[in-house]
């Protein structure tokens, strides 16, 4: 075998463990994955809003509640999202959910500021 081919086994080798540990990471911390996903799927559904609107969020089980203006989303490996963010009249709300149960709709609700807030994502 020449230096060339080993030097290219070597590259696909370390391209290929790189993949593995990727999808043992994702496999092993659905809340990561999740995580990633929601902020795709709100980033989208942000830039669909109307001027004065920002993202909101309610809980499938009770959707007659009032929406919670979400300011960050955050996760805790391996099982938790935790949403972060204010009722209608500004009080603090923190829900923390288990990815198994995680039932949300997001959803357009009036600015409490007179700027729309843009939902941030933390990596704990």
């Amino acid at each position: 075998m020449s230096r060339y081919d080993l030097e290219a086994l070597s590259r696909t080798m370390k391209n290929d463990l790189e993949e593995i540990t990727r999808a043992s990471a994702r496999r092993n911390n659905p809340a990561q994955t999740i995580f990633d996903d929601l902020e795709v799927w709100l980033r989208d559904f942000e830039e669909t809003l109307e001027h004065g609107k920002e993202v909101g969020m309610r809980m499938l089980a009770h959707m007659s509640s009032e929406p919670i203006h979400i300011r960050t989303i955050t996760y805790s490996n391996p099982h938790l999202i935790i949403f972060d963010g204010l009722s209608a009249e500004g009080n603090r709300v923190r829900l923390v959910q288990h990815v198994s149960q995680l039932n949300v709709a997001l959803v357009a609700v009036e600015s409490l500021a007179e700027e729309p807030f843009k939902v941030g994502f933390e990596i704990e």
